[in-house]
């Protein structure tokens, strides 16, 4: 059975962006094309850079999944705000996405369920050896708040090498 939590929050760290906390956490391996915030509010919404020098000119440009990888990014953060010490099994769904107009701004608001389960809850199972949770854990509700305007003004955009790409509304 799940207990239900007030959801967690990554201290703030004026020193270390999330985009620089995700890439040092994961070796170097993930460098999203984001700025801004966590994404707990609209202040500290997660703004995605587009035209961000890390992206591949070379493989399609998708916005959504930059989205998707800093949830499932943030939520691991969240996960050892919980359990510091310990392993623990993270699942979530996405409950609901919204868009929202605020002070000339569009943002998209996700909401998801998130999971925690100890390792420490998990059985094996006696023939297969794969892990059987006992759905002993935690549930929390996340929102994230994601600063789209850029993808939704007409703008000029500029290529990697400072072209002119378009003044038109941005594709993503």
């Amino acid at each position: 059975m799940y207990s239900v939590i007030r959801a967690p929050r990554i201290p703030l760290n004026r020193n270390v962006t999330p985009r620089q906390a995700i890439k040092t956490d994961s070796g170097n391996t993930l460098d999203l094309p984001i700025r801004g915030g966590w994404g707990y509010d609209l202040d500290d919404a997660v703004v995605i850079e587009g035209l961000d020098p890390s992206i591949s000119e070379s493989q399609p440009w998708n916005a959504f999944r930059v989205q998707e990888r800093f949830a499932e990014q943030r939520f691991e953060f969240e996960l050892r705000q919980v359990f510091p010490d310990q392993d623990a099994d993270l699942q979530y769904k996405r409950i609901s996405q919204r868009l929202v107009k605020w002070q000339c701004r569009e943002f998209d608001v996700f909401k998801y369920r998130v999971f925690l389960e100890p390792w420490e809850h998990l059985w094996l199972d006696p023939e297969t050896q794969a892990p059987i949770p006992t759905r002993d854990g935690y549930k929390y509700t996340a929102i994230l708040f994601f600063d789209i305007s850029i993808f939704q003004e007409p703008q000029t955009f500029l290529s990697h090498d400072n072209r002119l790409l378009r003044n038109e509304r941005a594709e993503i």
